[in-house]
């Protein structure tokens, strides 16, 4: 699976757009292709596309223990997603609650975010984004694209060594 981040030192330069832009690419070549946010502080998906937002967002995913049974399904998290430049293509996407409509179960957002401050003594992000990696590799996905947080923290450096491999 190839995984593929979008880094900027700057908010509003332009990482969300040029993310779906590579995933709408990597879909029209017939690849099988996740765009996953992973801005937990402003996220733009749910702003810059006309979809629904999922059951469960990838906060949700992140702030539960590995082995809880209130881990939520992929399929929970999956958004699909056409339109015109699609054709009969279509790709996946994983939003997190960070800007999103929906007001429900914030607080798992609000320890996202607090997990990216711990995330240099802990790794528990880093190790939950890992597992979800895996899971999407284990069904069958050729092309992810995460749409990183603004700056280069200690999160973002461990995600490009996923684009590295």
């Amino acid at each position: 699976m190839r995984v593929i981040s979008i880094h900027s030192h700057k908010g509003g330069a332009g990482k969300t757009t040029l993310t779906l832009m590579v995933a709408k690419v990597q879909t029209k070549a017939g690849r099988k292709v996740c765009a996953v946010d992973l801005d937990f502080i402003g996220s733009g998906f749910e702003h810059l596309l006309d979809v629904q937002p999922p059951v469960k967002f990838l906060d949700h995913y992140i702030t539960k223990d590995p082995g809880s049974p209130t881990l939520p399904k992929l399929e929970e998290m999956i958004t699909p997603y056409s339109d015109g430049d699609l054709g009969n293509y279509s790709m996946d996407l994983v939003f997190n609650m960070a800007g999103s409509a929906v007001d429900n179960e914030r607080n798992d957002q609000d320890k996202s975010v607090s997990l990216l401050g711990m995330e240099p003594a802990s790794n528990i992000a880093g190790r939950s984004i890992n597992r979800f990696l895996s899971t999407l590799e284990s069904k069958g996905y050729d092309t992810v694209i995460l749409d990183c947080h603004t700056g280069l923290a200690y999160l973002s450096k461990s995600l490009l060594r996923y684009g590295k491999k």
